[in-house]
């Protein structure tokens, strides 16, 4: 998987106009771990979709969940503004 990621790190990177390590990072994540990011920060060309939200950032630690029970459900279901669809 790895292989597949780094990849489309690199087309983002080649379709953005920077470097590999703005659009892939391989970081060890926890409970303390935060992503943020800002449109066009980076270069010009810097979809916004890369920016978190309040609510986006309200939801990490569903991130990386593998919602198996039905209070996993209903925690995620708590924090569906977090979507972007």
């Amino acid at each position: 998987m790895y292989p597949v990621l780094e990849r489309a790190g690199r087309e983002l990177a080649e379709k953005q106009g920077v470097v590999l390590g703005m659009t892939f990072r391989n970081l060890p994540w926890s409970d303390q771990s935060k992503f943020e990011a800002t449109p066009n920060l980076y270069g010009p060309r810097q979809e916004v979709w890369l920016a978190t939200t309040e609510a986006q950032q309200a939801a990490k630690h569903l991130w990386f969940a593998n919602l198996n029970t039905p209070e996993e459900f209903a925690e995620a279901e708590r924090h569906v503004d977090a979507l972007d669809t």
